[in-house]
């Protein structure tokens, strides 16, 4: 009987991550539903891409979960307080927990999940959030994972379409988005057209300045233009005083953010399948965004979204300015997202999920 299931993170982080978001939204559904979940968070995994000031505070993080057996997430995500995480050095098969299912949640976990010899292959799967080809991975590594010897689930059509072309196979499930946490608090006729919002991020496949540069074309135009920013990092450019930035809101201030644009705007150069825009949908916000692979399936051109080239902020204010002149438009757009939304419940995903970890693993006992 399917009772222990690890996920494997892979690194630490007390801030808010998308990828980790989905993760702490099954945990928490796995162990409602009576499952023991355990979350292992290596320190030594990611360490080429630490600074020395993050190096030290890992290191001091690490030498205290050993005193204390514990480590904590932030309050960013409410996780439920029976889910069992652990911080560990490297991730080798002797320092994560003995379970039933094994999960990797990135490129860099799943590589070394494909090592754990003691660990029957149908009993290791492979949680696919993006195409994972930066930091120190290439395409034909990325693709290379695709092939291992493991199950594989994705996010988004587009995914599935890589996985497929790199020789792999994989499951569908999209993310779920949380209705009682982000809805219409200002009715989509009552939002400020000039009012703008956007997720900041220091990643350059964010697109952030491709964003910022957009909205300066459109400030000229109409100088009643506002922005509001969010994001779990200050800044790393100096923003002129129309655009107000807020660091790590809560979900509660997040929704009141949405709500008080009425346009959102996405400029990612790549997404997995991008739970900000949909964040955005469920509050009426009308979405001007980048035409990529991760975005489409929530993003249907000119149904439920304006979409432009990435690294164009030309077409992106184009979009943004005719959102502003054609309330119509505007109003059609954010009223089809909304419902469009809709239809990517949690608990859908859960149970397809759920469906998926237990149907095609071992029933014998223990992975290991």
């Amino acid at each position: 009987m399917i009772k222990y299931i690890t996920f494997l993170l892979p690194g630490y982080s007390n801030k808010p991550i998308g990828g980790y978001k989905i993760v702490y939204e099954y945990t928490n559904r796995l162990i409602a539903d009576g499952y023991v979940v355990n979350i292992v968070f290596p320190i030594h995994l990611l360490w080429y891409s630490y600074g020395f000031l993050h190096k030290t505070k890992l290191i001091i993080l690490f030498l205290i979960s050993k005193v204390y057996k514990c480590c904590g997430i932030g309050k960013w995500f409410n996780l439920d307080s029976r889910a069992k995480l652990k911080l560990t050095w490297n991730l080798s098969e002797q320092e994560v927990p003995i379970s039933d299912i094994y999960i990797a949640t990135s490129i860099e976990t799943a590589m070394e999940l494909a090592k754990f010899n003691n660990i029957n292959n149908n009993n290791k799967f492979y949680f696919i959030q993006g195409f994972e080809n930066w930091g120190k991975f290439n395409e034909d590594k990325v693709f290379q994972s695709y092939r291992l010897p493991m199950k594989k689930i994705v996010i988004s059509e587009n995914l599935l379409d890589i996985v497929k072309s790199a020789g792999g196979i994989a499951e569908l499930i999209h993310n779920g988005f949380d209705s009682n946490k982000f809805y219409i608090s200002l009715p989509i006729k009552e939002k400020n057209k000039h009012s703008v919002t956007m997720l900041y991020h220091t990643s350059l496949l964010k697109g952030c300045k491709d964003g910022i540069d957009a909205l300066n074309i459109v400030k000229k135009q109409f100088p009643q233009l506002k922005a509001i920013f969010f994001g779990k990092d200050s800044p790393s450019e100096n923003l002129p005083p129309w655009i107000i930035f807020y660091k790590n809101p809560s979900p509660k201030k997040l929704n009141e953010i949405y709500n008080n644009s009425a346009i959102y705007i996405g400029t990612s150069h790549s997404e997995g399948m991008g739970l900000v825009i949909g964040e955005a949908m469920l509050c009426g916000a009308a979405i001007a965004c980048t035409d990529i692979g991760g975005y489409k399936t929530l993003a249907k051109n000119r149904e439920t979204a304006l979409l432009s080239p990435i690294k164009d902020p030309q077409k992106l204010a184009a979009n943004i300015i005719e959102l502003i002149e054609d309330d119509e438009l505007r109003f059609n757009l954010a009223t089809n997202g909304n419902i469009y939304i809709k239809n990517f419940s949690w608990d859908v995903a859960y149970n397809k999920m759920k469906h998926i970890l237990l149907s095609d693993s071992c029933n014998d006992g223990e992975g290991r």
